[in-house]
């Protein structure tokens, strides 16, 4: 299992890292075949960092089973790396309140897909890493109760993970920082803060959501092939294996 820490121009001391586990299945025994060349399709893309592909995979096979666990949490490290790419890139293909807006969308579906694959695993060691995703995607939401809560649970399957320990104590300091006064007035300041940040996001149904995600990654591929020396403000490369 390989970490991927990824690199923002807003948080340049923070180790933030994806536990990007990418499944390969050999069998077809709990999953149909077409499944399962699905996902696996999408975790060659996903290796190839073609995200829109990815997604793309990834959706069709939870069309077919949508409580397929490894999909779940695939497309989840998918649209929680596209969202960061389009969040910080330089590129002008996109007007950047839009960018914003679709970003805070991909990284509230990676929120959910996260939940929605914790209750479907028992294993520890992957359950640590969801748990650790998940918070990272809260945190870029400014989420960040949810985010220390997510951390803390990942800590409790895994207490020697530096990594989190890091993250939870960034989320901690950010919260402080955000709180500023009195202790009567910091659950309302950060719920106000929350409140007015979903208020701004763009009011519209999953399915529209999707269809902006798509055409947004499309012309983010398209103006990169016309640029082929688009200077890169993320960069990603392999941190350690699990």
């Amino acid at each position: 299992m390989i970490n991927i820490p990824f690199k923002t121009p807003s948080l340049t001391m923070f180790k933030l890292l994806i536990s990007a586990t990418i499944f390969i299945f050999a069998s077809g025994k709990y999953y149909s075949q077409h499944t399962q060349r699905l996902v696996y399709e999408g975790n060659q893309a996903f290796n190839k960092n073609d995200m829109q592909t990815a997604i793309n995979k990834y959706n069709e096979a939870l069309k077919i089973k949508p409580n397929n666990k490894k999909a779940l949490y695939n497309l989840g490290n998918a649209l929680y790396k596209e969202a960061l790419t389009l969040k910080y890139s330089n590129t002008t293909a996109i007007n950047i309140n839009n960018k914003d807006s679709i970003a805070q969308l991909m990284l509230q579906r990676a929120a959910e897909l996260y939940q929605s694959s914790s209750q479907l695993y028992q294993n520890k060691d992957t359950l640590q890493k969801i748990y650790h995703n998940l918070g990272n995607a809260y945190l870029f939401q400014k989420k960040y109760n949810e985010a220390i809560d997510a951390y803390k649970k990942s800590l409790k399957l895994n207490p020697n993970d530096e990594d989190t320990r890091y993250n939870l104590a960034f989320a901690l300091k950010h919260k402080k920082d955000n709180q500023g006064g009195g202790n009567n007035n910091n659950n309302q300041q950060q719920q106000k803060q929350q409140s007015s940040s979903q208020n701004q996001q763009p009011q519209i149904s999953k399915e529209q959501a999707e269809r902006m995600l798509q055409t947004l990654i499309q012309k983010e591929k398209e103006l990169q092939e016309k640029k082929k020396e688009l200077p890169a403000t993320q960069s990603a490369k392999p941190d350690k294996d699990w």
